[in-house]
């Protein structure tokens, strides 16, 4: 009889500790600051397109341009290592490449412009997951970037054609919405001077800084 009920006494603590430990489990897995264990995380290679508007802080460029120029872009990202300061964080080298195309009138005159941004950019990002497939991350990098102008001041046509180096540092959120498939939300920021802009009727300053802000969508592989 004693031994039957110690029997029975161990059963149920066993069980007891089995369902504490899983209802722990459960709790902390939601908010566990990795995704070690899951498969968002085994593939090394990404490849993005993203859609963003530039938003320049530039005031001459605003003004003949306006805000919010429709940017094209596609990324891709390598996974250099994982776990590099805590269980879920990674460390990836990316590639990116944009087009920005834009129209506007001159100040003075209202003369037709119109410029196309093309920078190509490489560099760190570091990201760390805070949600199961939701991963936040910050970046920076530097450009190099080629800049085309065309201006008609009502009788002839000109071109202007600039390069030059500049930085991005950027900033976002990745989730893991369906297989390899994920969604990008980002906001980085530009910056790259380039120089002699001005025309006989109007001055530029080069400084083209301002925020890429957008969304996209990828795939791991």
């Amino acid at each position: 009889m004693k031994s039957k009920f110690l029997a029975s006494l161990l059963s149920l603590s066993a069980i007891f500790m089995g369902v504490q430990g899983s209802a722990q489990a459960d709790w902390r897995n939601p908010f566990a600051s990795n995704c070690c264990d899951t498969s968002c995380c085994e593939r090394d290679w990404s490849f993005e397109i993203r859609g963003a508007a530039f938003l320049p802080l530039n005031s001459d460029l605003s003004d003949i341009y306006d805000s919010g120029w429709p940017t094209l872009e596609f990324e891709g990202t390598y996974d250099i290592t994982k776990n590099v300061l805590l269980c879920g964080d990674d460390l990836l080298a990316w590639v990116n490449v944009g087009w920005t195309p834009e129209c506007g009138n001159t100040k003075e005159w209202g003369y037709q412009t119109k410029l196309n941004l093309v920078p190509l950019s490489a560099g760190l990002e570091y990201a760390y997951n805070i949600y199961p497939c939701l991963d936040v991350y910050v970046g920076a990098g530097v450009a190099y970037s080629w800049l085309m102008l065309k201006n008609f001041d009502g009788f002839d046509t000109h071109h202007r054609q600039r390069s030059n180096v500049g930085g991005v540092a950027k900033s976002g959120f990745r989730y893991q919405i369906w297989n390899n498939f994920f969604i990008d939300v980002f906001a980085d920021y530009y910056y790259t001077k380039f120089n002699d802009l001005s025309t006989d009727w109007q001055s530029i300053e080069g400084n083209f800084s301002g925020f890429f802000v957008g969304g996209g969508l990828g795939y791991k592989f």
